[in-house]
């Protein structure tokens, strides 16, 4: 009776533990989802989440690699491939990022990549520069401080979080991938897990039908 009691405590606390392991799980997927992805989108493409219609961003000011400026108007004209995350990730960040830089090479009219750090304490325009350099010279990063960083991250739907305690440093952020358009809408979200070849047919399938949309009508005579 004492090895079947023991035998079903543990097997109480076991699935308890997977519970919590699930629930913690679901959460933290929620938690860095855009809610873009949850409501009022579309997903006729591969990998990426179209919103129906763009969210139209509120302005916002950060500082970019060379330490100028960089506001909404400042992005307009083009499209922006936007990731948040911080120079010190281990793992997300580069290979997220050298994703991107090899998504962009397929593409004959390729967006703008920016790298937006989320860590202003230990990421300086100078450190951004040449982390992004590292990945392709054409990319740019840009950083800002608390208030500017998390006003941008709440227009975009991803969260972030720096915890400090003793000697731990652990900075949270989306993993995912945010697609502004010409209009410096947010058009288009794609979530991990990322793939060059598979972001880069969605970015042409994407930039071609609002280049369909939005062309002058042809003259008939």
């Amino acid at each position: 009776m004492n090895d079947t009691h023991r035998m079903r405590s543990r097997l109480t606390i076991f699935i308890g533990m997977i519970t919590v392991f699930v629930a913690g799980l679901l959460a933290s997927r929620y938690l860095f989802m855009p809610d873009a992805v949850l409501h009022g989108s579309s997903r006729a493409t591969s990998v990426a989440t179209v919103l129906v219609p763009p969210r139209t961003l509120p302005d916002f000011r950060l500082v970019d690699q060379a330490t100028r400026p960089l506001a909404k108007n400042d992005l307009s004209g083009r499209w922006t491939l936007v990731f948040m995350g911080f120079t010190n990730c281990g793992d997300v960040c580069p290979t997220t990022l050298y994703t991107l830089s090899e998504a962009v090479k397929k593409l004959p009219a390729p967006p703008d990549v920016l790298f937006v750090s989320v860590d202003p304490e230990r990421d300086t325009p100078e450190i951004i520069d040449a982390y992004v350099r590292g990945f392709s010279d054409s990319m740019s990063g840009a950083t800002g401080n608390d208030k500017q960083l998390r006003a941008f991250a709440e227009s975009l739907s991803a969260p972030y979080h720096v915890r400090k305690h003793d000697d731990l440093y652990i900075v949270d952020h989306s993993s995912a991938v945010f697609l502004l358009d010409p209009a410096t809408q947010l058009h288009a979200v794609f979530g991990a897990p990322h793939q060059a070849e598979a972001i880069a047919k969605d970015l042409e399938q994407i930039m071609a039908a609002r280049s369909a949309t939005t062309a002058p009508p042809k003259q008939l005579y």
